[in-house]
């Protein structure tokens, strides 16, 4: 039997989204060069989170740290109490459960501790519904295959009631079958929007679940060869997102919510691209 994810409209500490209901924010809220940038000088830590949530209004901001540290129930408490209500947070999947993807059998390995762990460390988040979704960050060598599929099978049954949303890097995902799976799963398709990389999927706008999701990663051509600031270091001209507009309204038109998230973060172009589409989208502020 195929597994369905089953309804979170019980749970009730969830906020439903709204039709209509876009969020634009950053993947993450703190780095060195942003205060003085994206922030007024001296503007870091905690700091940093009130004046992205509560000065810029921006609603949504993607934990990227949760990816090699797995996220703590004090520290995801104390982030949201920083923050208005309403504002959403979408950590990132540990490496447990996204990179380290095979036994030395070869099989797809199935960490229950790390989602044991991951689900208790986002508990506050969940409970006050703050909670947009855990971002799953596969790698390009994760590629389509029954095997593959069962395990994203397995780690939506396993994060339940948190949401999953699933970022496919490779071009074998780019498939009717899938997309129709990950409606069945209630997983949000991630679309992204990066440089040109051989057997890497390009900007595919799809809406898999009632939460829909783009990243917009920066087309540097230092990719390949770059640090990895010089693979972010990218600063989307006012064209370039005019031209991302018609995909991603139809896309919000599509979801009970959109999330667009900029993960192009040197020199704070994140922030000032995810003020300026916000703009462009004819949105305020979320306060």
């Amino acid at each position: 039997m195929e597994y369905k994810r089953e309804s979170r409209a019980s749970d009730p500490h969830a906020i439903p989204p709204q039709p209509g209901d876009i969020r634009v924010g950053a993947c993450g809220y703190d780095y060195p060069d942003w205060a003085g940038t994206a922030y007024p000088a001296g503007v870091t830590g905690d700091a940093a989170l009130a004046c992205y949530a509560r000065d810029l209004g921006l609603g949504v901001v993607e934990l990227p740290h949760t990816y090699l540290r797995m996220p703590e129930a004090e520290e995801m408490g104390r982030l949201r109490a920083l923050v208005p209500p309403g504002f959403l947070f979408a950590p990132k999947l540990p490496e447990s459960l996204v990179s380290r993807l095979r036994d030395p059998q070869g099989g797809h390995v199935r960490d229950e501790t790390s989602v044991e762990r991951f689900l208790a460390g986002v508990a506050p988040l969940l409970e006050a519904g703050a909670l947009a979704c855990a971002v799953a960050q596969f790698p390009l060598k994760f590629t389509r295959g029954k095997d593959a599929e069962d395990h994203l099978r397995w780690l939506a049954r396993a994060l339940a009631p948190a949401p999953l949303a699933v970022e496919l890097r490779h071009e074998s995902w780019i498939a009717h079958s899938v997309f129709e799976r990950l409606r069945e799963w209630d997983v949000t398709w991630i679309a992204v929007d990066g440089p040109y990389r051989p057997r890497m999927a390009p900007f595919t706008p799809r809406v898999t679940a009632p939460l829909a999701y783009a990243r917009l990663l920066g087309r540097s051509r230092e990719w390949e060869r770059g640090s990895s600031a010089a693979r972010y270091e990218y600063d989307y001209s006012d064209l370039e997102l005019r031209q991302a507009l018609d995909e991603l309204l139809g896309m919000g038109r599509q979801a009970q919510r959109l999330i667009v998230t900029f993960a192009n973060y040197p020199h704070g172009h994140a922030v000032k691209n995810a003020l300026r589409l916000r703009e462009l989208l004819g949105l305020a502020p979320a306060r």
